[in-house]
Formats: structure tokens, C-alpha cells, sequence
């Protein structure tokens, strides 16, 4: 049994993704996101644990369930092509900024990752980031990810 942490668990691909796997598998997700209408009919499930929030502000929800999950998807994202022209930083403040914390939890705790957009069905893998995200060598022992 695999524990999935899925930030933008409401969003199309979370919770298709969180209907499939809950269907064919005896994995638990462990979603987070800022509405729930999208996955209210799973919030029933035993394995579905929800939490209505915003990776920005519960940080410590965030990293805990990073260290405690074995795979990571984070799909929070803006996904609207119109905000892409009428407000370029604050995609780019969500998009990037807001789930770099997180790129750098999961080198830190040695969790995979998975990078999903559903802007033309993109798809990238990250094991490690490099050295860049961190600003110092992630072999760095007995140090905290800043």
C-alpha cells in the first residue's frame, strides 16, 4: 500500500487521478486544495483524507505529509489560459514560486516527484533537483531544507 500526496487534489487532473487510483488500487491519498466540489463524492472514501487549504499559508501540513508520503504530485497550478495574459506574475508566483517548498521537501526527504500541468498534456519527472533549488550541495549533511 502506497500513502499519495496530491496538493490540487480538487483540480482536473487531482481528482480524476484520485477516482482512478482509489478504484484500482488499495493506495491512500492525501489531498490538499483551496474548494472540495470536484472530489465531495470521495470525501466518504476511508482512504481520501481531504484538507481544505492553501499550500502558501499550511506549510507544516504540507511538509509533514511530504516526509510522510511515498510519492508527491503537485498539481497546483493556474490553469486558465486568460490570467496566463491578464496577470503573467501571479501565474508565475503560483506555478513556480509557491511549489518550489515543495520541489525542495521531497530532495530533501529523498520523495519522488511527479510535475503534471494540464497545459498541452505536459508531463515532467523530478528524483532530485539540482543543487540550484537549494543554493548550497543537497549532500549537505545536518542541514535543514531552508
Amino acid at each position: 500500500m502506497k500513502n499519495v500526496l496530491i496538493l490540487g487534489v480538487n483540480g482536473f487532473i487531482g481528482h480524476h487521478l484520485s477516482k482512478y487510483i482509489l478504484a484500482h488500487t488499495d493506495w491512500h491519498i492525501y489531498g490538499m486544495d483551496l474548494q472540495s466540489e470536484r472530489v465531495g463524492t470521495l470525501l466518504g472514501n476511508p482512504r481520501f483524507h481531504f484538507v481544505e487549504g492553501d499550500i502558501t499559508i499550511n506549510l507544516e501540513w504540507v511538509e509533514y505529509h511530504v516526509r510522510k508520503c511515498d510519492v508527491v504530485l503537485p498539481l497546483v497550478a493556474i490553469a486558465t489560459p486568460a490570467t496566463y495574459v491578464r496577470a503573467p506574475l501571479r501565474v508565475f508566483e503560483l506555478d513556480f514560486e509557491a511549489n518550489l517548498p515543495i520541489i525542495r521537501h521531497c530532495a530533501w526527504y529523498s520523495r519522488p516527484l511527479r510535475k503534471y500541468t494540464a497545459r498541452a498534456g505536459t508531463r515532467s519527472s523530478i528524483r532530485r533537483p539540482p543543487s540550484w533549488c537549494w543554493g548550497r550541495s543537497i549532500s549537505s549533511a545536518g542541514s535543514t531544507p531552508a
